[in-house]
């Protein structure tokens, strides 16, 4: 599943929500002082009745509103590089996407241009890339995987790196001199299950 941070504040405002619509209903409600008495109290029951009621009620919104905060990469624009390195060369890698990792954290989560998904992934390349039970071949490799709104965002992200990330960017381009590269620059993502 993919959240973006918007998605996850929403999901703390609507728990807070749900929070304060139960204590707002009556705060005799809290059950962190249970009311009910071992003398049977009947008001005590009811009070703790209708809380258990009005949480299930908030819980089921939630769920429902936790299944509307998925959301499909259908039809978004997928950037993906794929880059097979010598291990000798691991440690500069490493250094390239940490700094990228960081830099990617500037980019607009909204709109048109908005960065929906970003990973890196890393692994050892196989001798036969269809048995991942096949030997290592010593070297490893790299995925770059960025999901945008529209190809807009993937347009925006270029023209950033050559102005806000320079350095790095040269650097990645001299490292993959000495690297296998694949690249998808500007797909749109067919198939999506969520």
């Amino acid at each position: 599943m993919v959240l973006c941070g918007t998605a996850r504040a929403s999901r703390v405002r609507l728990r807070e929500k749900s929070r304060q619509a139960i204590y707002r209903t009556d705060p005799a409600l809290d059950l962190r002082q249970p009311r009910l008495r071992a003398s049977g109290d009947v008001r005590s029951f009811l009070h703790l009745l209708s809380w258990l009621l009005a949480a299930i009620s908030v819980m089921g919104q939630m769920e429902s509103d936790r299944k509307d905060l998925r959301m499909s990469l259908m039809g978004k624009a997928h950037l993906v590089v794929l880059w097979t390195v010598d291990s000798g060369d691991e440690g500069e890698w490493d250094r390239i996407f940490a700094s990228h990792g960081g830099w990617m954290t500037g980019h607009p989560r909204e709109g048109d241009v908005a960065l929906v998904s970003y990973t890196i992934s890393k692994g050892p390349e196989r001798s036969n890339p269809l048995d991942p039970g096949s030997e290592p071949t010593g070297k490893t490799i790299y995925v770059l995987d960025e999901y945008y709104e529209s190809p807009a965002g993937i347009a925006r992200h270029w023209e950033e790196a050559m102005e806000k990330w320079a350095d790095d960017l040269g650097a990645v381009m001299q490292a993959s001199t000495q690297a296998t590269v694949s690249t998808l620059h500007s797909g749109t993502v067919v198939n999506a299950l969520w």
